[in-house]
């Protein structure tokens, strides 16, 4: 559908849907080897500010991605050559999906040749004891992190060891959006069956793979109806709490009475510098609204605090429009008490950029940050295959 039999299949072309809380995305991924991959198309499509039931949300989400593919394709489709993708990779964000890092532990009596087999034997072990992510609804468990004998190893061949540490990531997803999502995925790719990944899983992946040394931080990924905030710790995630408010919640916070959509279109024009009476109002409503915002940041900050002390790095993952204001707002001495140095946090907003190891756009692309780690992820992953 949408052009896709025009041209010939290509297995470095790759489909990426990225299903936001209130939002979704698809792009057209191509992969060249050595070289940061190419986003050859990309669109995402919001879903209007307003209240739904989840239900509603689900049927809102789906239809959002056949929006999405629609206008991805159509500019696409445009392009001298548009060879179909022969692949597809589906992302779930919070509240679509939930994840947990687990890890097992096994001593031998011996120096003894460590296997695959070993290592998916205590990866099992893992999912037979977890006891919140239903195994019914299991999205993917991934071994994320081998310790031999203490130290770190990327690859097995070879390798003896008398201990072995395995970090798993176990990600769940909600059944009824996966099967909508799905549905709507056939439309665009009718003759692709998708691999499915969480989005904290791309994340974490992407940090792994070097975000200039971001193995301690704190991810705050905020979507336009909830708020993943991750705690990683040594490349690992280390816990994970999900907020129900979102951009649509901060830019309430912001502008009580108006539009969301006006008042993201003034944070913009503020970031442009341009003065005049709309900025100076803009200026002081977000002056009036961090108190409101702290307190919805400060309890979940607080909670992951209790027990140890926050990493003073953060990763902001959000509309490039709130982007620049969250920073300087999540940059501040109020924070300062959660972290391990009493310092305030200092925040990177990771967008298209500084992911360029992994993933460049095309000619008149701009993909959005999430559709961005997503693409990135799945280059980083198919050349460690490779």
């Amino acid at each position: 559908m949408f052009g896709l039999s025009f041209g010939s299949v290509k297995r470095d072309v790759i489909g990426v849907i990225d299903v936001g809380s209130g939002s979704a995305a698809v792009g057209i991924l191509q992969l060249r080897g050595k070289d940061p991959a190419l986003i050859l198309a990309a669109s995402r499509t919001p879903l209007s500010f307003e209240d739904r039931t989840e239900d509603q949300s689900i049927s809102a989400v789906a239809a959002a991605i056949r929006q999405a593919g629609e206008k991805t394709f159509a500019f696409y489709n445009s392009q001298k050559e548009h060879p179909v993708p022969g692949r597809l990779f589906m992302f779930l964000r919070v509240p679509w999906s939930r994840s947990r890092s687990l890890e097992a532990r096994q001593k031998l009596e011996q120096e003894t040749l460590i296997t695959d087999k070993m290592i998916s034997a205590l990866g099992k072990q893992v999912l037979d004891t977890e006891k919140d992510i239903d195994p019914k609804n299991l999205l993917e468990a991934s071994v994320m992190k081998i310790l031999l004998n203490g130290y770190q190893v990327s690859n097995l061949r070879g390798k003896r060891a008398h201990s072995i540490a395995v970090s798993v990531l176990l990600s769940d997803a909600n059944v009824k959006l996966k099967a909508a999502a799905l549905e709507s995925a056939i439309t665009l790719f009718p003759t692709l069956s998708p691999q499915w990944r969480s989005h904290t899983r791309a994340v974490m992946r992407v940090l792994g793979a070097g975000v200039d040394n971001w193995r301690n931080c704190v991810v705050v990924d905020i979507g336009t109806e909830g708020t993943s905030i991750c705690v990683v710790r040594k490349g690992v995630l280390f816990e994970q709490v999900a907020i129900t408010d979102g951009s649509r919640s901060i830019l309430r916070a912001i502008s009580p009475k108006g539009m969301p959509e006006e008042t993201l279109a003034l944070l913009s024009v503020l970031e442009r510098d341009q003065a005049g009476e709309s900025t100076e109002q803009i200026r002081a409503s977000i002056a009036q609204s961090e108190p409101v915002l702290v307190r919805m940041f400060g309890e979940s900050f607080s909670n992951l605090a209790a027990s140890r002390r926050l990493p003073n790095k953060l990763l902001l993952i959000v509309h490039p429009d709130l982007s620049p204001m969250l920073v300087r707002f999540l940059s501040k001495i109020d924070f300062a008490q959660f972290t391990v140095t009493t310092q305030p946090f200092s925040v990177l907003s990771l967008d298209a950029k500084n992911l360029g190891r992994h993933v460049i756009p095309g000619n008149a692309v701009t993909p959005d940050p999430s559709l961005s780690v997503a693409a990135a992820f799945v280059n980083i992953e198919e050349s460690d295959a490779s």
